[in-house]
């Protein structure tokens, strides 16, 4: 069984959490991020990584403790995080900050 962990994000935020290669994909996705920004668009970020069953079943138990916890619940989140690094970009894209808005409607 394959398991893929996606996550969605401000460029920023994924490119500290991508694995070292795929140098020339990262280039050019930050060149397309830059380009939608300097034409005042929101640009996010996709990237991914596949997880083998055992540690996915590993990282959900501490997860499930962590979200259900009373106390320094944002620390034991930050802590089961660890799992969304050395990801592989997919790509990036620019999207209208109001067409952001009328998505929680």
């Amino acid at each position: 069984m394959k398991i893929t962990c996606y996550l969605q994000g401000a460029d920023t935020v994924i490119y500290e959490r991508l694995a070292a290669g795929n140098d020339d994909l990262k280039k050019v996705t930050r060149a397309h991020l830059e380009q939608f920004g300097s034409a005042g668009l929101r640009t996010l970020c996709l990237a991914y990584r596949d997880l083998s069953p055992g540690t996915y079943e590993s990282w959900n138990e501490k997860f499930i403790q962590a979200k259900s916890s009373l106390r320094d619940r944002e620390k034991k989140l930050d802590e089961v995080y660890h799992v969304c690094r050395f990801l592989s970009v997919v790509g990036g894209w620019g999207c209208v900050l109001s067409m952001m808005v009328k998505v929680n409607e």
